[in-house]
């Protein structure tokens, strides 16, 4: 009877229980809803009402990447500057203004003087020359100067391409040996804590991180009568292709440069004296540039200056294949080419091969036993680079229509359909 009676208070203690949780659980939901009525009718509502800030910021984003024609692509040049060229009549001779067709004032200023002697002022605002002539006749020798020398300038169009190819084989092997009481005497063979014939990871950490032990290994743990034979064989192959295909226009004579700069993250062990080793991440610039100074001759061809640098942050290097950053760059003071033709400025093919083994002397030489006393640290790689230009006179330019047409098609989302996969 004692014993019901107990069951019967435990019972009841664990319904008082959960009752009084319930209530706390009521109590905590009514509390946050009190809560909630209580910051609306403060004017907090607002708070709680996500849909209006998503809408806000959809709004925003979508008015912002829309590509908007310009309204100022039809606006003529002001008539004044299509007038014939006019005289003043001062008092020591005439005043000549001229509105240059197409190269800039203060250029066509230094022909003049350098080579007929007459006073010249430049406006750059309005690309305007103000000529002093003794009389008509020395005004008229001007305008036929100008008219030789003012001629449309040859706009020159340079396609850059740049090739990359680079392949990286490695091989290595390493050997853990340990074999306590030799012959069931006091007689040890190895017993380091890591490899008696270590392969790559003396050249690269990491290397040691990771690999698949093949071997024999018994009594593990237990002191005086532990045997480990183990090989560590592990094959890396990588590979890394770039292409880059800049693109560039300039005037005949006028230097231009293209630039586009990267910030990459590189981390670093630091070890210090006294201190636990540590990571530090640093940041450096991986550039890509493309400067030319075209020349445009009389028989066609197209003489180049040009200086090319290219970067890179992906290239493999190693047993790990761990990315490295590169750097790669040719300058040639000039080059002629014809236009249609292209011509390859450089190019460097390079092919490295290393290979280092370790082991115990005369041991590693036995045939297949030679293996558990050696170990091979072996690397490949090859790599081609080629800088090809191809310069062409320039159209001057493509429809404004067109060419929103076509950002407005590389901008477009991408649309889905059913099934469709790739």
């Amino acid at each position: 009877m004692n014993s019901s009676w107990k069951t019967s208070s435990f019972g009841c203690a664990q319904d008082m229980l959960r009752a009084k949780q319930r209530i706390s659980c009521s109590q905590i939901v009514i509390g946050a809803l009190a809560a909630m009525v209580m910051l609306g009718i403060c004017g907090c509502g607002d708070f709680f009402n996500e849909k209006a800030g998503q809408l806000e910021s959809k709004a925003i984003l979508s008015d912002i990447s829309r590509i908007r024609e310009n309204p100022n692509i039809k606006n003529p040049l002001p008539e004044i500057y299509r007038r014939p060229p006019e005289r003043i009549d001062v008092k020591d001779g005439v005043k000549l203004f001229y509105f240059t067709k197409h190269h800039a004032a203060t250029g066509l200023a230094g022909l003049i003087t350098k080579q007929l002697g007459y006073k010249v002022t430049p406006s750059d605002a309005t690309n305007q020359l103000i000529i002093h002539c003794p009389s008509d006749v020395e005004a008229d020798k001007v305008l036929e100067f100008l008219k030789t020398v003012d001629v449309p300038p040859i706009q020159v169009n340079i396609d850059c391409l740049i090739l990359e190819r680079y392949a990286d084989k490695t091989m290595d092997r390493e050997t853990t040996i340990k074999i306590e009481n030799l012959f069931g005497n006091k007689i040890a063979l190895g017993g380091k804590e890591g490899p008696e014939f270590p392969g790559a990871s003396l050249r690269q950490e990491k290397r040691s991180t990771f690999g698949m032990d093949v071997g024999y290994w018994k009594n593990k743990g237990l002191t005086g009568h532990e045997v480990r034979v183990l090989v560590d064989v592990l094959v890396s192959h990588g590979y890394l292709k770039i292409l880059m295909n800049p693109t560039i226009e300039t005037v005949n004579g006028k230097t231009a440069k293209i630039l586009s700069r990267d910030d990459v993250p590189i981390t670093k062990i630091v070890t210090e004296k006294n201190t636990p080793p540590y990571s530090l991440t640093e940041y450096q610039w991986v550039e890509d540039s493309l400067e030319v100074t075209p020349h445009v001759f009389a028989d066609g061809s197209i003489g180049l200056k040009t200086n090319i640098k290219f970067g890179s942050s992906s290239k493999p290097k190693g047993v790990v294949q761990e990315s490295v950053i590169t750097e790669r760059s040719v300058s040639v003071a000039e080059n002629r080419i014809r236009p249609g033709m292209s011509l390859i400025i450089g190019g460097l093919r390079k092919t490295e091969k290393r290979e280092v083994i370790r082991g115990a002397p005369f041991l590693k030489d036995i045939p297949i036993i030679g293996l558990l006393f050696s170990s091979r640290d072996f690397e490949e790689s090859g790599s081609e680079l080629i800088f090809i230009l191809t310069p062409s006179i320039s159209s001057g330019g493509m429809e404004y229509t067109e060419m929103l047409e076509q950002v407005k098609q590389k901008q477009a989302p991408i649309e889905y359909k059913q099934g469709l996969e790739k």
